[in-house]
């Protein structure tokens, strides 16, 4: 569901749908006051497009820790 018209994204248990489960996987075990969420996903899917699926969970940690992002997802979402 998450950019479905992309070409990397696109097919079904593909390289694309594959990185990004990963990738969200991996956020949600370490944030665990967070977890998972669906709007992580297009965060996440764009830094895909971008780099590796390493590089891509340090970028999103670095997003949701360093800069703050985690704080809209959080359940009271207090940033916003």
């Amino acid at each position: 569901r998450t950019f479905p018209t992309h070409p990397y994204f696109s097919v079904q248990l593909g390289a694309g749908q594959l990185s990004l489960f990963n990738l969200l996987k991996a956020y949600s075990l370490l944030d665990k006051e967070v977890g998972y969420c669906q709007g992580i996903s297009f965060v996440a899917g764009v830094l895909l497009l971008h780099m590796s699926e390493e590089q891509a969970f340090e970028m999103l940690k670095f997003l949701m820790y360093d800069l703050g992002f985690r704080k809209q997802y959080r359940p009271d979402m207090m940033s916003l």
